[in-house]
């Protein structure tokens, strides 16, 4: 399911129940797993603190709970890419989640 090119013209109403329809299909599921393992990833690289300290390991007890099949997909991928640049450092460039660099005030 695409997002509709009317979708900020739907009313609230009809946004929330493609949403919902969305979430509750398989998409939705593996998209939410894929979604939390990148973020708990992203949250761990990071040098300043985002959020509540246990926020990442949380999104890992929901994705690997509730969302198994795209939290694992997520994860395993990375695996992969990281075991491939490491075998062949000079032809593979793959990006990785990196650390966005911020500046403490």
């Amino acid at each position: 399911m695409a997002k509709p090119d009317n979708w900020d013209a739907l009313s609230n109403a009809e946004a929330v129940e493609m949403a919902s329809e969305l979430f509750k299909s398989f998409r939705g599921q593996f998209l939410v797993g894929q979604a939390l393992y990148i973020a708990s990833q992203w949250l761990q690289t990071q040098h300043v603190r985002i959020g509540e300290p246990g926020n990442a390991t949380e999104m890992e007890m929901l994705g690997e709970a509730l969302f198994g099949l795209g939290y694992i997909a997520a994860k395993e991928s990375r695996t992969r890419k990281i075991k491939l640049i490491a075998e062949c450092p000079d032809v593979v460039e793959v990006p990785l989640l990196t650390p966005v660099v911020t500046e403490e005030k």
